[in-house]
Order: C-alpha cells, then structure tokens, then sequence
C-alpha cells in the first residue's frame, strides 16, 4: 500500500485471488498481481476522481470502478496494461 501516495478509500481481490487493485482518494487505481512484491504492480489506472468502489467480476477479468463524480470504468484486468 506504500505505493500509493494518498489515502486509500477501496480494495478489491479477484475471486481466485490473482489480482489486487486498491483505490485511492486521488482517482488512482493501483493493480497487482496477487502474489507480486508491491514493487512488482501491473498498472496504475486513473479514474479521475476518488475511487468509492471496486469490483472484479466473477472471472476476474475485469475490473469495475465507482467514483465521487458518479462514474463507472470497467477495465481489463488481465492486460498487462489495463485499460478502460
């Protein structure tokens, strides 16, 4: 979580706990490999705005992300650089 540079307000791991994505305050999604170092993360995903939630979906290909601008992003997990 030391990689992330302000408070963290949403985490999520993928159902068969390959993933971890934890979102900030600053509308930053960080997304690791589950088993990865913290320095190992696959992506860092901008929202926009403070992340509210997140959500793998069953197959944990894809990532859906909630924010106080009352937006939804899905984005692709499994890339190695996720994209909406």
């Amino acid at each position: 979580v030391e990689q992330c540079e302000d408070a963290v307000t949403a985490i999520a791991i993928s159902a068969d706990e390959s993933y971890l994505a934890i979102g900030s305050r600053d509308g930053t999604i960080h997304l690791w490999p589950e088993m990865a170092s913290p320095r190992q993360r696959t992506a860092v995903l901008h929202h926009g705005w403070t992340i509210g939630d997140l959500q793998f979906t069953p197959d944990g290909s894809t990532l859906i992300s909630t924010a106080a601008d009352e937006t939804m992003r899905w984005w692709q997990s499994t890339a190695a650089n996720a994209r909406p």
